[in-house]
């Protein structure tokens, strides 16, 4: 990227009135109480900008750290329109997202013999299957911080009744896509078997075997 973030005293402003102030405030004022104070090269760096561009009030250097919170986002952006031209796609026009463009890309230039089946209306059922055996999901934090014997779990919702949370335990694990895609794939044409009993008496449901090409059932 050409350009990157800029650094705001957030917690400083108190008021509309100190946009009008006439200098950059001490470097103390850049502290906040999500992270630690910006450095001392980072300050100096507030303090070169400020007088290279001759800004008159804070309300300069709002505008300026607005700016590169949005130039960059636009930079990538049209990188990204650039690249899937390139590619004979349009990234705005028939995809919103990195995972339905790869999508698009990987159908156009598939080799001779390689082929995806897609599972269609009369086996509808099957789509219904496999997604109720997908594992796992977006983890959600609803809280910046977290003390064992003083917060309480989900106390907006709860108030009173909210129990008092015990115990921190955090896990994170790396790389499971990748570790996913090393597996075994299910590809090619789906084969249903349907029990014996299900045939014999078709008024009775029962959950056939799906076997793929490429997995032992």
């Amino acid at each position: 990227m050409e350009q990157q973030k800029f650094y705001l005293p957030n917690e400083w402003f108190q008021n509309f009135q100190q946009l009008d102030e006439p200098t950059l405030p001490p470097h103390a004022a850049f502290r906040s109480s999500l992270k630690e104070n910006i450095s001392q090269e980072a300050y100096a760096l507030c303090q070169t900008v400020w007088k290279d561009k001759n800004w008159t009030s804070m309300r300069d250097h709002l505008e300026y750290y607005n700016h590169l919170d949005a130039e960059p986002f636009l930079q990538a952006v049209e990188k990204l329109f650039n690249a899937s031209k390139e590619l004979g796609l349009d990234a705005f026009k028939t995809s919103l997202t990195l995972p339905s463009l790869t999508l698009q890309l990987m159908f156009s230039d598939l080799p001779p013999g390689v082929y995806f089946t897609l599972i269609n209306q009369s086996n509808s059922d099957l789509h219904q299957l496999i997604k109720k055996n997908v594992c796992g999901g977006l983890s959600v934090l609803f809280h910046r911080e977290h003390q064992a014997d003083v917060m309480y779990i989900r106390h907006r919702e709860f108030v009173e009744n909210a129990k008092l949370c015990k115990k921190i335990l955090g896990y994170d694990a790396n790389s499971l896509y990748l570790g996913a895609l090393k597996r075994t794939m299910p590809t090619g044409h789906f084969i249903r078997y349907q029990s014996e009993r299900t045939l014999n008496h078709p008024s009775v449901f029962e959950p056939d075997c799906l076997q793929c090409n490429g997995c032992n059932g």
